[in-house]
């Protein structure tokens, strides 16, 4: 039993210390309702708390790294130095520098999954995991493999 409990402390050890101070997550809807079994997944097996309110997230799980991410992040987390920013672009400083240039795709990429730090807004983690279809059954396979390649 003791090799056991050493072997799950050095893993949560292991991922603690690649994906620091993320103890609290929030999921933003993914396709087919990937975000609800990778929840289940998570808290399931005590990777991370799962938090309903994005506020009290340390990092965001999220299939898309766009524009409208960036917009809802900083919607849910406005910058600290949002009432600086405001003054700036009054004086004529580059309001264009604070937001990043707008993206147009043609398709979405299916498969591509991201972890984003709130504070530092950069991913900490990311994998690529391709589903055949949406079914539940796929859904919960994804979610289990995701978790898996999370815990490497």
């Amino acid at each position: 039993m003791k090799p056991l409990i050493v072997l799950v402390l050095t893993a949560t050890w292991a991922l603690a210390a690649e994906i620091p101070n993320v103890q609290k997550v929030y999921l933003m809807p993914m396709t087919g309702g990937l975000d609800q079994h990778l929840a289940n997944q998570l808290a399931g097996q005590n990777v991370f708390t799962v938090v309903v309110d994005p506020k009290q997230a340390d990092a965001i799980w999220t299939e898309r790294i766009d524009a409208s991410f960036f917009e809802a992040l900083n919607e849910i987390f406005p910058p600290e130095n949002a009432a600086n920013d405001k003054d700036k672009s009054k004086d004529g400083g580059l309001e264009s520098a604070d937001k990043p240039p707008t993206r147009r795709s043609w398709g979405r990429t299916r498969g591509t999954i991201f972890l984003v730090g709130v504070a530092s807004r950069q991913v900490l983690w990311s994998t690529f995991l391709p589903m055949e279809d949406s079914s539940p059954k796929t859904l919960h396979k994804t979610a289990e493999q995701i978790v898996k390649r999370l815990k490497m």
